[in-house]
């Protein structure tokens, strides 16, 4: 007892003390010390360089399994195989306030956000920084800021436009117009793709101008077909003060502009696209780079992979199967004509098997499975028969189809990256 009285005791000083407290002017404030530890950071060139490194670390936290519904599902490409996740809600269009997935694709993006902005904000306090390192370092934060609001408006519109180092949270924040984020994209990557600002070589990881053009002109297009929307136009785009056939002529010029340079080309060959092995290959502008080390790396390409036979784990360790919840929708496998080789880079018509060990030992063919059990008519995809192939389509083999895209092995038949056993 004599415990108990003592710790009521206590708790009762503890009262009276916020009781006091309370009775004070004002309200005691703690001072945040982050500040001033950011503050003493950015004093050099080197350290606003490890600064922008973290801008890009930013921009590699959003390729994750939580942006593919936004980005992938409810399109007329692909469906996500699970119906009762929360990812096939976008399937339905049934997408509620307080979804996960949405959440965090608002909130990475704003982390891009905020950082590029301290490199904006903090790059021309740094002593004796070089002209030269200021507008490159400083386009390359205004690129990815520029990426990020891109990508955001065209996902939800209105947005907070903050352009300024964020150092609380504001509560009171409203959204800007879509012409205003639109105004503030173009106005980063006109600096960013001016000329003597950003390298015109080619470069691992880091954007240069091309890539920032690149941008640009996928912006004008973008803006330019929105605001010319038929059929359900959105209002607020009818109303903005571009013209739309000159936002298409500069896209046109930038393109142009991108192919004579001679920095980029076509891959001759389809399928070293989508090999990682051959990445940051002609044909590409800026990528994001990732460790390609088993369970490393990013599980964005893991979506993609064929499906397994009878290996639950192997898209941990095997270099061609994933988890494969996305899934081709049939109108997807129809644009693929009987003969087209890029069907079989992107639509996986087999389940990878696997030993009792462990190891991959062979493709399993849904050819050889039946869609109807009284007639023996097979699986088949490879047909030029409409009728035929909308009885497969529709059949319960289509579920294992696999919507394939990226490939870890090497060779030049993607129909063998199973061997490859990383």
């Amino acid at each position: 007892m004599k415990n108990i009285i003592s710790y009521m005791s206590k708790a009762a000083a503890s009262v009276a003390v916020m009781l006091s407290l309370a009775g004070c002017g004002k309200w005691l404030e703690e001072e945040s010390r982050s500040n001033f530890i950011m503050d003493d950071f950015y004093t050099s060139t080197a350290n606003l360089e490890i600064g922008l490194q973290g801008v890009y670390s930013g921009v590699a936290d959003i390729f994750d399994a939580n942006s593919l519904p936004i980005s992938e599902i409810g399109t007329d490409e692909a469906y996500y195989s699970n119906a009762n996740s929360n990812a096939a809600l976008f399937d339905r269009y049934s997408i509620t306030t307080d979804n996960s997935l949405v959440e965090s694709w608002y909130k990475t993006h704003y982390v891009v956000i905020q950082r590029a902005n301290v490199i904006i904000n903090r790059a021309p306090k740094v002593p004796n920084i070089k002209p030269a390192d200021l507008n490159r370092i400083t386009a390359e934060a205004k690129m990815l800021r520029a990426w990020s609001y891109f990508r955001l408006v065209q996902t939800f519109g209105r947005l907070p436009l903050v352009l300024e180092e964020t150092t609380e949270y504001n509560y009171r924040i409203r959204r800007d117009s879509i012409g205003a984020v639109y105004r503030s994209i173009i106005d980063d990557l006109t600096f960013a793709s001016a000329d003597d600002v950003l390298s015109t070589d080619k470069l691992v990881g880091h954007v240069n101008q091309w890539a920032a053009k690149g941008l640009l002109a996928k912006v004008y297009l973008t803006l330019g077909t929105s605001m010319i929307r038929r059929p359900q136009p959105i209002d607020e785009y009818t109303e903005l003060q571009w013209a739309p056939l000159d936002l298409f002529a500069k896209c046109r010029d930038l393109c142009d502009e991108i192919r004579s340079s001679g920095v980029y080309s076509l891959n001759p060959e389809y399928g070293n696209t989508f090999l990682t092995g051959k990445k940051n290959g002609p044909e590409s502008l800026w990528e994001i780079q990732y460790c390609t080390d088993p369970q490393m790396g990013s599980a964005w390409s893991k979506q993609f992979g064929a499906t397994q036979n009878n290996n639950s784990n192997a898209y941990i360790q095997n270099a061609m199967v994933g988890r494969s919840y996305i899934r081709p929708l049939p109108s997807f496998v129809r644009y693929f004509k009987v003969g087209d080789m890029r069907r079989q880079w992107n639509i996986s018509e087999y389940r990878v098997a696997f030993k009792a060990s462990g190891e991959p030992d062979r493709l399993a063919w849904l050819t050889s499975d039946n869609i109807d059990a009284v007639t023996g008519e097979k699986f088949n995809i490879d047909t030029d028969d409409p009728l035929a192939l909308e009885r497969s389509l529709l059949s319960s083999i289509a579920i294992r189809i696999g919507a394939t895209k990226y490939r870890w092995g090497v060779g030049s038949d993607p129909g063998e990256f199973w061997r490859e056993n990383l």
